[in-house]
């Protein structure tokens, strides 16, 4: 694999002071919504998992349940996709992780892919994954991106971070991370996975 297959970002201060203070609150994060938007566009509620999952063909129906805000953020998170060579990037999963903590007995979540084919589509370049991080308090927690769990340093490739407010970080499917929780983990960790529909 070439080193140009690993495509990744970081974005600081991500959102304007606007945007950024609005999603903040809780209310404009959707939390606790779960909904399958399936594939002839009929949403299913309560499926009990916290996630949208939108099996439409593009993000017309997806962004009717968010808040405003919420929306201006994906079509953010859209652009930046396009700007990394995605064609007709669409949401397939949304979830937003509040105060997310290291699991017991472990440094972190563990370092993993969270690749699988996605509407047929198998090739790694073409599915991302999106983090936003969102925080009114200061936290300690931080992010690992890379090849492979022996971490970014080993390839010179990704990124290793402390999370701050603000922060956006997206990756293809060919790298994985890792999230380490701190002594301060109050934050909103939120994920949407993406594939490109061209």
């Amino acid at each position: 694999m070439k080193k140009s297959d690993y495509q990744y970002f970081c974005i600081h201060g991500f959102l304007d002071e606007s945007l950024h203070s609005q999603m903040v609150l809780p209310g404009n994060q959707c939390q606790s919504l779960d909904v399958l938007i399936t594939e002839d566009g009929n949403t299913i509620m309560g499926t009990n998992d916290n996630v949208i999952k939108n099996r439409y063909k593009d993000n017309s129906i997806v962004v009717d349940f968010l808040p405003p805000a919420f929306r201006s953020v994906i079509e953010q998170l859209k652009n930046q996709l396009i700007k990394q060579g995605l064609k007709n990037p669409i949401v397939y999963n949304i979830a937003v992780l509040p105060n997310p903590v290291t699991t017991p007995g472990t440094a972190g979540h563990g370092w993993h892919k969270d690749y699988n084919p996605i509407k047929d589509i198998s090739d790694a370049s073409k599915l991302w994954i999106t983090f936003l991080a969102l925080s009114q308090s200061e936290i300690n927690t931080k992010f690992v991106v890379s090849p492979t769990a022996d971490g970014p340093g080993l390839w010179n490739i990704g990124i290793d971070l402390a999370l701050t407010s603000n922060v956006a970080i997206g990756h293809n499917m060919n790298l994985g991370h890792n999230y380490v929780g701190g002594t301060k983990n109050n934050l909103s960790l939120m994920y949407i996975r993406w594939y490109d529909a061209s």
